[in-house]
């Protein structure tokens, strides 16, 4: 992946590139290592899209809203509780379209990188910081499930106790 990014900012004039029997793209004679070509990159990304379509709606429009309950939070509960595999299985519908999502930021970087190599680049990351980001959200959802799936401890009535000394307890 760096020697991608490395070679972005490189010209296609600096770049002595010629074609190998293959159709594969190869930088220079010292560089024995062919690079992706464009026609892998533009499947890469079509195919990674096209998973990306089917799988965050079935998550999107299907599994979630017979689970979550908007007016009841011990409904919503219950329901994860009783269908785990159907939650689990939206986690990872989802976790699938995030792993897609940098798939098609490789796949577009590499296929639109002999356009502009500067807003391939730009555009790869923002794809990829959308991606973490919707990940590290998405780790709400086990969170969810772990506590779902806790055995049910001894519940307090009245306020926690306070730990530290302070005025505030």
């Amino acid at each position: 992946m760096l020697g991608v990014l490395r070679s972005a900012y490189d010209s296609q004039d600096d770049r002595k590139t010629r074609r190998d029997p293959a159709g594969m793209m190869a930088t220079a004679a010292s560089d024995h290592r062919p690079d992706t070509s464009l026609r892998q990159a533009a499947w890469t990304a079509a195919t990674s899209l096209l998973v990306m379509s089917v799988l965050s709606p079935i998550g999107f429009f299907y599994v979630f809203p017979r689970l979550i309950s908007r007016t009841s939070i011990a409904q919503t509960v219950q329901n994860i509780g009783a269908h785990q595999g159907l939650f689990l299985g939206g986690i990872f519908c989802y976790l699938i379209t995030f792993i897609c999502d940098v798939l098609v930021a490789w796949g577009l970087f590499v296929f639109l990188r002999p356009v502009q190599a500067s807003l391939s680049l730009l555009a790869a990351w923002f794809r990829l910081i959308y991606a973490a980001m919707a990940l590290v959200a998405s780790l709400k959802l086990v969170t969810v499930l772990r506590l779902v799936r806790a055995p049910t401890t001894r519940r307090r009535s009245g306020p926690l106790p306070c730990r530290r000394k302070s005025s505030f307890c």
